[in-house]
């Protein structure tokens, strides 16, 4: 049952707002436990869709808060196949470059602000 739901979540995507992905589908696929490796992987596809478009709202701030914190830990789990740790590794990797290029354009333009990001910290 869990895998139909995953499977028209996807399929629904498209035809979501920004919002309710943001408010919606992101918790749920956050609270979703990974027992199953194939829902660990329906997860990662719904992943990998919201990473092709801006419109689904998977910041960087995002991808680094809550969602790598929650995928990483079942990369090593044993019952992961090797294809679909390929499959994960890219996604989680795409994950990574998108957290790179935002984080560092928005430094650019912090920089270029002459705020110094530090002075909040201290």
């Amino acid at each position: 049952m869990r895998m139909n739901a995953l499977a028209c979540l996807e399929q629904l995507m498209d035809r979501l707002d920004k919002m309710t992905i943001l408010e919606d589908l992101l918790p749920f696929l956050l609270d979703i436990s990974f027992s199953d490796p194939d829902i660990y992987m329906a997860v990662i596809n719904i992943y990998k869709r919201m990473l092709t478009d801006k419109k689904f709202g998977l910041t960087y701030n995002v991808i680094a808060t809550k969602v790598l914190p929650h995928l990483i830990p079942y990369t090593v789990n044993p019952n992961l196949r090797r294809d679909d740790f390929r499959c994960v590794m890219e996604t989680l990797n795409a994950m990574w470059s998108r957290l790179e290029t935002g984080r560092a354009a928005q430094m650019k333009l912090e920089d270029a602000d002459g705020n110094d990001s530090m002075d909040e910290y201290e």
